[in-house]
């Protein structure tokens, strides 16, 4: 993805998710824990589908960081590998913002208890 359409994601995930007040710190540290969790969570689908006795051939690959190999065997047993990024990485957003909204609410929940 060439650097000015990534540039162009993260600025949207930054106004999706609010965090555009954050210190550019405060903001990577978030960006970079979702992507996380969004890779991970690609990893597990992406192992899924290679069949067993490619799995070990795969994880070489990315150990070497052979991204024409690991491109060639997602081409062939994960096509639709960047909507499946897309997808990974979207409902990470989504998750994490309720998971906040739902921090919220009950941190509000508790400090209206208390001035009851």
């Amino acid at each position: 993805m060439p650097a000015e359409e990534q540039d162009k994601n993260v600025q949207a995930i930054i106004n999706e998710l609010n965090i555009g007040n954050l210190s550019q710190e405060e903001q990577d540290e978030v960006l970079d824990a979702l992507g996380d969790i969004a890779l991970k969570r690609v990893l597990m689908t992406v192992f899924d589908r290679i069949p067993e006795g490619e799995r070990d051939e795969f994880q070489d690959l990315l150990e070497k960081n052979d991204q024409e190999g690991v491109q060639k065997l997602l081409a062939q047993h994960v096509p639709e590998f960047p909507e499946l990024v897309a997808d990974s990485l979207k409902m990470t957003v989504e998750e994490h913002k309720r998971l906040v909204g739902e921090e919220v609410g009950l941190r509000l929940t508790r400090a209206l208890a208390k001035e009851t």
